[in-house]
């Protein structure tokens, strides 16, 4: 028989892993910043400035890195036989910016699922994400998640948003929508000045 409730959330391996690359991420832009400081208090001024500028980038990367790890530790959906308890923190996506939705949900109100494939390009190397959205009745859509690293030989693809999508579409009995690939624009290391495109 099957369980009449269904939680679902980030692996307990990926919530540890983001708090530890975010809390390295820190200690190395701190050390960073403190020898740039030493070196330009000693007059060392091409080395203290060059630990400087790279301190300053290490620590404007941290806020994305932190962001993402807020987003693993508070992400969590529960399934249950009439409803869906969503509670989807804002930095749940890195390019799209969703508000924060916590709330139950009546399966009877899901119009459908959605499953938007992006790409975006830079120097020459695709990286593809899929962004996982819930369709509702009264005409609200709301991002559930979105897998990374799906055209990537450097980064390890993900499938948490597929699988969440798919077990809301199975619960709700409806179709996922897959739509076409979209192109959106990478910005800076796929962080500064990216946009989602336009659907």
């Amino acid at each position: 028989m099957e369980p009449a409730e269904q939680t679902i959330q980030t692996s307990l391996a990926g919530r540890i892993g983001s708090v530890f690359v975010t809390g390295l991420m820190a200690l190395l832009g701190l050390v960073t910043f403190g020898a740039a400081i030493a070196l330009l208090m000693s007059a060392e001024w091409v080395g203290g400035w060059i630990l400087l500028v790279l301190s300053l980038f290490i620590l404007a990367l941290l806020a994305y890195v932190l962001r993402d790890a807020r987003a693993k530790l508070g992400w969590r959906i529960v399934i249950g036989e009439t409803m869906i308890e969503l509670s989807l923190p804002a930095n749940r996506s890195l390019i799209h910016r969703p508000e924060a939705f916590k709330g139950a949900i009546a399966i009877p109100s899901v119009r459908g699922v959605e499953c938007y494939p992006e790409s975006y390009v830079q120097l020459g190397q695709e990286s593809l994400i899929e962004v996982w959205w819930l369709v509702l009745r009264d005409g609200r859509t709301i991002l559930l998640a979105e897998d990374r690293g799906l055209a990537s030989d450097y980064v390890a693809p993900t499938d948490f948003a597929r699988r969440t999508g798919q077990a809301i579409a199975d619960a709700a009995g409806v179709q996922v929508r897959y739509l076409p690939v979209a192109e959106g624009r990478a910005g800076i290391l796929g962080v500064w000045g990216a946009r989602p495109p336009q659907r």
